[in-house]
């Protein structure tokens, strides 16, 4: 055998071992992708049930060497809608789950199989006017009772109830509906701080002024929701799209499972 022809041949080897080496390195990459992926797909599926899985990506940097490192560089996962709007038992509306989020984490230390910790985490979600209005409604119905004014009395006992929200990009804010527009009210969303607050503005019902009480109840419901779900968060920015209200939130060294927690927001069934 000559000289040149052994030569090839031990090429030819060497490039095989090489592409078996690559494609067994593709694999390996695929399934560890795979497998954390499942793993968090469950995770959020025990404590959070949607009707859809999280779609989980990784981003180009391979994960494959996190199990040496002990930290993913980067993780992206959209959450779905979990939430069911339910009647309770005094007829009020019961929410149970969560809006659909957008979750980006960076540096994601998961030496701790049981406590992976986000470096930075960052949560995009948009509660839509379906939830706004469960919201509205179950906070007048908690305050019902708890005011001598008459047509508060009204308003929080359900004879004027909360018929729809309108979510308005181009102005802001979003505007309460009661009882098919005998009364109205505009919230705009502003950031005090690192808090949000809802003003009232324009309350008016069948041309006089909706009593403080009822506006008090709505605005402290939408407040209290936003702080709710911001968890150990900071709450970023908050805006109006068009049928929905956005909020970001951010934070470092986060545990995931507070993001988990966040992924459960909602009042417990009656």
């Amino acid at each position: 055998m000559t000289t040149k022809r052994t030569g090839s041949i031990v090429w030819k080897v060497l490039v095989s071992l090489i592409l078996l080496a690559l494609l067994l390195l593709v694999a390996a990459e695929f399934g560890v992708r795979w497998m954390i992926s499942d793993n968090l797909k469950k995770e959020f599926a025990s404590t959070a049930p949607a009707a859809e899985d999280p779609l989980i990506s990784f981003g180009p940097t391979p994960v494959l060497l996190s199990q040496l490192t002990g930290t993913i560089p980067s993780l992206d996962m959209s959450m779905p809608a979990s939430y069911s709007v339910f009647e309770g038992k005094d007829g009020a509306p019961v929410i149970e789950g969560a809006p659909a989020a957008d979750i980006s984490v960076k540096d994601l230390n998961i030496k701790d199989k049981n406590n992976p910790i986000a470096g930075h985490l960052l949560v995009n979600t948009d509660i839509k006017e379906d939830y706004l209005l469960a919201q509205a409604q179950a906070s007048m119905a908690e305050q019902a009772g708890k005011t001598g004014d008459s047509l508060a009395s009204q308003l929080l006992s359900g004879l004027i109830k909360v018929s729809k929200i309108d979510a308005i990009e181009a102005e802001q804010a979003v505007k309460v509906e009661f009882t098919d527009g005998a009364a109205s009210l505009t919230l705009r969303p502003t950031m005090e701080g690192d808090k949000v607050k809802f003003t009232a503005e324009k309350a008016n019902v069948l041309g006089m002024d909706l009593p403080e009480s009822a506006t008090t109840a709505i605005t402290q419901a939408f407040e209290r929701q936003a702080t709710e779900m911001s968890g150990q968060l900071k709450i970023e920015d908050i805006s109006v799209s068009d049928e929905a209200v956005h909020l970001r939130f951010s934070g470092d060294d986060v545990p995931l499972s507070q993001v988990e927690g966040a992924t459960q927001s909602g009042t417990p069934r009656s």
